[in-house]
């Protein structure tokens, strides 16, 4: 292109174009800008990087011209400020030859356009067209992307988020449309400053809003933080900062920018929630005093029936008195599962149900079974028998009672559904490392179940039977708490039924292996060789009971053990009691009136001399919590009303040397 042609799309490329002209040779300087300045709509001139700088922070420029080596702040750092103040700002730069080892730097910033010095008119305008044509036609892309600016505008509007910079060489500051909406203030008649946005701050939360930013600029750390807003009319709105600050290659912080976003209305509903969630554990709070109570409340008067039922059942009875008897005695347990069902369900719920892990032997506890159910199977005249193969191990590591518990509910049902036939339970092995995967079938010959009663079978709350003349009787918990241990013990749990021809629960657990072999010639301690032992052992107790009935089965259960027994009616006396005569143990009720049983524990073990007597709980509060309770006031041992008599014998035996 000729030299003319050249001038004339100088003319047109760059007469809407502001040029800042950085060079620090005053011939030069005046020279090359004098030249320049008809193509230009402005031409701003700067003897160095640092006034470069100071021009360019002050006054939005199409394109920078620089030299490099110049005093005080040279062309390569003044340049990468710039771009980092505006990444896409438009840099050339004219250099000697000599300062060739600075083009990298440049090259490293994002810089192509060089001119060398002395520079041909020719080349210096080609350059300038080329970079011209660049930004014009950026512009282009600019004006047609401008219904997208809008489009984002109106996002910022429904998102309620605003943005603003903050010159920190001028303290001017600059809001976007939302954020004026956001603070309700008109821009038209506002100009904004850093001090008018502090006073808009909640006066509760303005030093703090001022002393994080301030400190993010010092630590050149980004900050984010959630403060209030006071409106004019007393309303408040919470806005979510965020923001950062650029700083110059020496470190100076040159300008602050950030987004505010208003969420009030999400921190309305986090309140909302919270208090959501304090109700809800108000609710649980009181759900678990009722549960508590309730429990206490149903279990001691049925500690009482329990045992004095199974002391007359002690004693010569006509065959009629004692069926009689026995189908109370069925009745009050059958209360007892019932109040240790809704127990366990709370507890499911709560997600708070947990594994003991202990050792045990399975064939006692598959006797056991055969102790606790043996007579109703008779009574039905039915075959109850147990199958445990070669393969399963015997000695495991688990929680007993949870597993005897699952055996219990699934025998349970399988002889009430059960009229004539057979209930069996077998148990075989799969080995899997160190843990033994056992699987358990409890099978019958009863009346079956239809696969719409199998599809909700383990639900809670249902039963095979839910009409108002169902023949048997149940809560519909049984079977859901029993699905939910199984689970627990890391298994799983099915039913295979047909009408008419019985049905076969099978359920799989997991266990551990005791770290020693069982020593086969350590036998079981039966009912009757625990008698022998207590039999003229000359054992006295302390019995803390406030309820006449349960200090009446009480002490007869001890005297059938041969142990004596004096009786406390409230913690104070037994405090007094224990001051003035020698006890082996004390049986401790734990809600009494005057004192109850947890400060007397702790006052007896104040007590000098006394600071190890076995001390056993009574509760009728069964829950766990209250077993906690009573441990961490300084009990040895807990037996939960109604109170189960090998249970009380094994806990006595266990803490009294004979």
């Amino acid at each position: 292109m000729e030299l003319s042609d050249l001038i004339q799309e100088m003319f047109a490329q760059c007469k809407e174009l502001k040029l800042l002209y950085v060079e620090d040779d005053p011939t030069i300087s005046e020279t090359t800008g004098e030249m320049l300045k008809p193509f230009f709509k402005s031409v701003t001139m700067a003897s160095n990087g640092a006034d470069g700088l100071e021009a360019f922070s002050e006054e939005a420029f199409d394109i920078v011209l620089t030299d490099v080596m110049m005093p005080v702040l040279d062309g390569s750092k003044m340049s990468k400020t710039m771009r980092e103040m505006k990444p896409t700002q438009m840099i050339m730069v004219m250099s000697a030859l000599e300062d060739i080892e600075h083009f990298r730097e440049f090259i490293e910033i994002g810089i192509s356009k060089f001119i060398p010095k002395p520079f041909v008119i020719k080349h210096l305008l080609e350059s300038f067209i080329s970079t011209a044509t660049s930004i014009n036609n950026a512009k282009k892309v600019l004006l047609m992307a401008e219904d997208t600016k809008n489009g984002m505008n109106e996002a910022q509007r429904i998102a309620k988020l605003g943005s603003w910079c903050l010159n920190l060489k001028t303290n001017e500051l600059n809001w976007s449309d939302q954020i004026y909406a956001l603070f309700e203030i008109d821009s038209a008649v506002y100009k904004p400053s850093y001090k008018q946005f502090l006073e808009a701050v909640h006066p509760d939360d303005r030093d703090l809003v001022n002393s994080t930013y301030q400190d993010s600029v010092k630590q050149k750390i980004k900050y984010d933080f959630i403060h209030r807003l006071l409106m004019p009319d007393g309303r408040i709105k919470y806005v979510h900062e965020q923001g950062e600050t650029l700083y110059s290659p020496d470190g100076e912080a040159l300008s602050s920018r950030g987004t505010v976003h208003d969420v009030t209305d999400q921190k309305e509903l986090q309140n909302t929630l919270i208090l959501a969630k304090e109700a809800a554990q108000n609710a649980n709070r009181v759900k678990s005093v009722f549960l508590a109570n309730m429990s206490h409340e149903i279990r001691t008067p049925l500690n009482g029936v329990l045992g004095l039922t199974d002391l007359v059942l002690q004693t010569q009875l006509e065959p009629l008195q004692r069926d009689y008897l026995l189908k109370s005695q069925t009745a009050a347990e059958a209360l007892l599962g019932v109040l240790n069902n809704v127990l366990d369900y709370s507890k499911i719920e709560a997600q708070r149900l947990k594994l003991e892990s202990k050792s045990f032997n399975l064939k006692n506890l598959v006797n056991t079974l055969h102790d606790m159910f043996g007579y109703a199977a008779e009574q039905k005249k039915l075959v109850f028998e147990h199958c445990i193969d070669e393969s399963v191990p015997l000695e495991l590591i688990g929680d007993p009672l949870r597993l005897q518990q699952i055996l219990s509910n699934l025998v349970a049902n399988a002889l009430k559904f059960t009229d004539s036939g057979y209930v069996k339970i077998s148990i075989t092995a799969t080995k899997q490392n160190e843990y033994d995967t056992l699987v358990f079938s409890i099978s019958d010959s009863g009346i079956g179940m239809t696969d719409e009663n199998q599809a909700v079978l383990f639900q809670p709350f249902s039963q095979v039977d839910s009409s108002f003349t169902r023949q048997y009787d149940g809560s519909g918990l049984g079977l859901m708490i029993t699905k939910e241990l199984v689970e627990l013990m890391g298994g799983n749990i099915s039913v295979q039924s047909s009408i008419g021809q019985g049905s076969t629960f099978t359920f799989s657990a997991v266990f551990n292996h005791p770290v020693v072999n069982h020593d086969k010639s350590i036998e079981k301690i039966t009912p009757n060789s625990q008698n022998d032992l207590f039999l003229g052992g000359n054992i006295h107790l302390l019995l803390v009971e406030d309820n006449d009935l349960n200090q009446l089965v009480a002490t007869e259960r001890l005297k059938l053990m041969g142990i004596t027994c004096d009786i406390a009616n409230n913690g104070l006396e037994a405090v007094d009691m224990v001051q003035k005569k020698h006890y082996d143990a004390i049986l401790m009720d734990i809600q009494m009136p005057v004192m109850d049983g947890l400060e007397a524990t702790r006052q007896i073990r104040r007590l000098e001399g006394k600071e190890n007597i076995p001390i056993i709980a009574l509760s009728a509060a069964a829950l766990k919590k209250d077993r906690d309770m009573a441990i961490e006031a300084g009990v040895d041992d807990f037996v939960p009303k109604p109170i189960d008599n090998g249970l009380l014998r094994s806990t006595l035996l266990k803490h009294l040397s004979v």
